[in-house]
């Protein structure tokens, strides 16, 4: 009886390892694809600037030909 009180007790302890390492690897993978959703945006801000810039000095490079 006393086995089967200490291999419970054993089995309980590794359920609790487990579902902690998991619950870890979860927040984990969260954090990162929270990290990721954050660099992504920046990365779309960081093009749509360019693209404005590109725009713009096209504009003006065609207004300057227009001129002459």
């Amino acid at each position: 009886m006393k086995k089967q009180v200490v291999y419970q007790e054993e089995l309980e302890k590794e359920r609790q390892r487990l579902e902690t390492e998991e619950k870890a690897r979860f927040e984990a993978k969260q954090k990162a694809l929270e990290e990721a959703q954050v660099v992504d945006q920046d990365v779309k801000e960081i093009v749509e600037e360019k693209h404005e810039e590109k725009k713009q000095i096209i504009e003006v490079a065609y207004d300057q030909s227009k001129q002459k």
